[in-house]
């Protein structure tokens, strides 16, 4: 029987110490992500995004256009009180994105999960240099 609370005892506090788990400290968010998301008018948008310690630079290539257009934008960003989401201080840009491991999710323009069948398409992976 003590046997049986103990055990339930380490799998409670696991699970608090998962679920209280951030990214802004327990991830390695720094670095260059990348990924290609969807396009209206074109057949994708390249993104390179680098995370320094609180600054990023945003680079966009549209794809399958004749002139291939590129754009760069740069400046500071923020962590959410969960310390997993950053909020860039773009206004051109999608502002937010979930932190994860070597990856990053970019999420609609209110902070929520972008869904259906090109929610996949949204994920920009961490390079590993």
């Amino acid at each position: 029987m003590k046997k049986v609370i103990f055990a339930t005892t380490i799998v409670a506090l696991a699970s608090i110490c998962f679920l209280s788990c951030n990214s802004q400290s327990k991830v390695d968010w720094k670095g260059i992500y990348t990924g290609t998301i969807p396009c209206a008018d074109c057949e994708g948008i390249s993104v390179l995004l680098e995370l320094k310690d609180s600054t990023y630079v945003v680079n966009y290539s549209y794809l399958g256009k004749e002139n291939a257009h590129k754009e760069q934008w740069s400046g500071t960003f923020s962590w959410d009180k969960s310390d997993s989401v950053i909020k860039l201080d773009s206004k051109e840009l999608p502002p937010y994105y979930k932190v994860g491991e070597n990856k990053l999710i970019q999420l609609d323009m209110e902070g929520n999960a972008i869904d259906g069948q090109h929610a996949d398409m949204y994920i920009l992976e961490k390079q590993v240099m």
